[in-house]
């Protein structure tokens, strides 16, 4: 059969009867650890205090969760914090079958353990980047213990860039390889209970804009046309952004012919009202933004 201990989780829980969430003298605390354990009936606890072997007393009592409630959990709830508690608590989870190593975790209990806080640094949102780059977002995350941050998106529901509806990180830092245009948003960063205080979340908005080149049409196009007679070409902008400031250039060949800029319009024409010998050729279109261009060309012949 198979055997697994993994993921180990902690959290701390103030005392449910005052409104503040530190952790103060006097008050009760309740310190969970959680792990996944197959088979889940052989899971053990064991819990430590600066490495000696605790046990259930009146004051510092020892529970395991009800399964249904939630899984692989035990509980130390000290009812009374005096100062000489403050220390390292340590839970094991072993399965009894053995050959699985325990999973450890350490807690650690003292005057400055205090809930978490949430900021994003000011330059940091709304942050602005071009399809295709690496970037980070950022949610500056203090606290002792520092929790676990979740990150999702506040705008709409749908998945975060990794395919899940939440992702985790361990730095409040959010990384996101090879954007794309889909991403443009805001994004919340909060905090979990795990690995900190089981407290109403504190939770940020970061804004993320995603610029892209202009897509424009036809991308290619062969006109026909005998020498004498006229013609006229046409680019269009399908989607860009930012599309406040969008210009364009024609040119034939390596020669400029005309640049301007757009104002309200979504296409350029360029017009040669008699053919000549040397008015044959490659014409490009170039329409440009900040993150790039898009490329019309006619093959005159």
């Amino acid at each position: 059969h198979i055997s697994a201990l993994k993921k180990g989780r902690f959290w701390i829980t103030p005392d449910p009867y005052h409104k503040d969430d530190n952790i103060q003298i006097g008050r009760e605390v309740k310190i969970s650890c959680q792990v996944e354990a197959i088979p889940s009936e052989e899971l053990t606890f064991s819990w430590f205090k600066n490495g000696r072997p605790l046990r259930s007393s009146e004051r510092m009592v020892i529970t395991q969760t009800d399964p249904d409630v939630s899984p692989g959990t035990t509980n130390l709830d000290i009812i009374d914090l005096k100062f000489t508690d403050f220390g390292t608590y340590t839970c094991v989870a072993s399965l009894k079958g053995g050959g699985i190593s325990d999973i450890s975790i350490d807690v650690n209990i003292s005057s400055s353990t205090v809930p978490p806080n949430l900021t994003v640094p000011q330059e940091k949102s709304p942050l602005v980047t071009r399809e295709g780059d690496t970037i980070e977002l950022q949610c500056q995350v203090t606290g002792k213990p520092k929790p676990i941050i979740l990150w999702s998106r506040a705008d709409k529901e749908v998945a975060m860039p990794d395919g899940a509806m939440q992702t985790e990180s361990y730095d409040g830092i959010l990384r996101i390889v090879n954007v794309s245009r889909e991403m443009t948003g805001t994004y919340r960063c909060q905090t979990s209970q795990y690995n900190g205080f089981n407290v109403k979340p504190r939770d940020a908005l970061v804004q993320l804009i995603v610029q892209y080149p202009p897509a424009v049409e036809p991308t290619f196009l062969e006109i026909r046309q005998g020498q004498g007679r006229s013609i006229t070409m046409s680019c269009r902008v399908l989607r860009a952004y930012p599309t406040r400031v969008l210009t364009y250039e024609w040119r034939l060949g390596g020669k400029l012919l005309r640049t301007g800029q757009f104002d309200v319009q979504d296409s350029t024409e360029y017009t040669v009202s008699s053919l000549s010998r040397d008015s044959y050729g490659v014409y490009n279109c170039n329409i440009i933004n900040e993150a790039g261009a898009g490329r019309c060309s006619f093959l005159v012949t």
